[in-house]
Protein backbone atom coordinates (compact mmCIF):
# COMPACT_ATOMS: atom_id res chain seq x y z
CA UNK A 1 0.00 0.00 0.00
CA UNK A 2 1.79 3.28 -1.28
CA UNK A 3 1.63 6.09 0.89
CA UNK A 4 0.91 9.26 -1.12
CA UNK A 5 2.79 12.26 0.47
CA UNK A 6 1.71 15.82 -0.25
CA UNK A 7 3.66 18.30 -1.96
CA UNK A 8 5.52 20.67 0.96
CA UNK A 9 4.31 24.47 -0.11
CA UNK A 10 7.01 26.85 0.11
CA UNK A 11 7.46 28.34 3.67
CA UNK A 12 5.31 25.56 5.35
CA UNK A 13 5.92 22.93 7.67
CA UNK A 14 5.15 19.59 7.30
CA UNK A 15 3.32 18.04 9.78
CA UNK A 16 0.02 17.92 11.27
CA UNK A 17 -1.47 22.09 11.84
CA UNK A 18 0.42 23.29 9.08
CA UNK A 19 -0.91 23.66 5.35
CA UNK A 20 0.61 20.77 4.43
CA UNK A 21 -0.54 19.17 7.17
CA UNK A 22 1.52 19.21 9.79
CA UNK A 23 3.23 21.02 13.12
CA UNK A 24 3.41 24.60 12.42
CA UNK A 25 6.74 25.96 13.88
CA UNK A 26 4.92 28.10 16.16
CA UNK A 27 2.79 25.06 17.33
CA UNK A 28 5.44 23.47 18.87
CA UNK A 29 5.73 24.29 22.93
CA UNK A 30 7.60 21.55 24.01
CA UNK A 31 10.20 21.98 21.67
CA UNK A 32 12.04 24.49 23.73
CA UNK A 33 11.90 22.49 26.88
CA UNK A 34 13.11 19.26 24.83
CA UNK A 35 15.88 21.64 23.65
CA UNK A 36 17.23 22.74 27.22
CA UNK A 37 17.11 19.26 28.82
CA UNK A 38 19.16 18.10 25.74
CA UNK A 39 21.95 20.84 25.96
CA UNK A 40 21.41 20.46 30.14
CA UNK A 41 22.21 16.41 29.49
CA UNK A 42 24.72 17.30 26.98
CA UNK A 43 26.73 19.60 29.22
CA UNK A 44 27.33 16.86 31.80
CA UNK A 45 27.82 13.99 30.04
CA UNK A 46 30.42 16.00 27.73
CA UNK A 47 32.73 16.59 31.24
CA UNK A 48 31.58 13.50 32.40
CA UNK A 49 32.88 11.75 29.29
CA UNK A 50 36.37 13.08 29.95
CA UNK A 51 36.79 12.92 32.96
CA UNK A 52 35.49 9.22 33.28
CA UNK A 53 37.84 8.39 30.29
CA UNK A 54 40.93 9.76 32.15
CA UNK A 55 39.77 7.97 35.06
CA UNK A 56 40.38 4.95 32.78
CA UNK A 57 36.86 3.81 32.05
CA UNK A 58 36.18 2.48 28.50
CA UNK A 59 33.82 4.33 26.38
CA UNK A 60 31.41 1.52 26.21
CA UNK A 61 31.15 1.68 29.95
CA UNK A 62 30.48 5.34 30.54
CA UNK A 63 27.90 5.37 27.53
CA UNK A 64 25.91 2.28 29.03
CA UNK A 65 25.91 4.32 32.59
CA UNK A 66 24.86 7.28 31.01
CA UNK A 67 21.80 5.71 29.08
CA UNK A 68 20.47 3.56 32.59
CA UNK A 69 20.66 7.35 34.10
CA UNK A 70 18.58 8.36 31.37
CA UNK A 71 16.16 5.47 31.56
CA UNK A 72 15.86 5.74 35.24
CA UNK A 73 15.17 9.18 35.28
CA UNK A 74 12.32 8.63 32.41
CA UNK A 75 10.76 6.30 34.35
CA UNK A 76 10.70 8.15 37.58
CA UNK A 77 9.52 11.38 35.43
CA UNK A 78 7.06 9.69 32.98
CA UNK A 79 5.41 8.24 36.52
CA UNK A 80 5.00 10.70 38.78
CA UNK A 81 5.22 13.97 36.79
CA UNK A 82 3.41 13.06 33.52
CA UNK A 83 1.16 10.39 35.68
CA UNK A 84 1.68 7.16 33.36
CA UNK A 85 1.75 3.27 34.84
CA UNK A 86 4.84 1.34 33.92
CA UNK A 87 3.72 -1.80 32.22
CA UNK A 88 5.38 -5.04 32.68
CA UNK A 89 6.93 -4.44 29.09
CA UNK A 90 8.86 -1.41 30.83
CA UNK A 91 10.46 -3.36 33.32
CA UNK A 92 11.55 -6.08 30.39
CA UNK A 93 13.07 -3.69 28.90
CA UNK A 94 14.94 -2.30 32.50
CA UNK A 95 15.33 -5.73 32.45
CA UNK A 96 17.28 -6.25 29.29
CA UNK A 97 19.50 -2.73 29.95
CA UNK A 98 20.41 -4.31 33.42
CA UNK A 99 22.00 -7.22 31.13
CA UNK A 100 23.74 -5.16 28.76
CA UNK A 101 25.25 -3.21 32.09
CA UNK A 102 26.24 -6.69 33.14
CA UNK A 103 27.77 -7.69 29.99
CA UNK A 104 29.98 -4.39 29.49
CA UNK A 105 31.14 -4.46 33.19
CA UNK A 106 31.84 -8.35 33.47
CA UNK A 107 35.63 -9.21 33.26
CA UNK A 108 35.92 -11.99 30.64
Amino acid sequence: MAVEQQPLQHGAANGPGSEAGGVGLADRDGDEAGCGEGSLKYCFQVPANRIGNLAGHPAGQLKIVQEVITLVVFAVLSSTYLGQKLTWHYYVTFGFVGLAVFFVFHKW
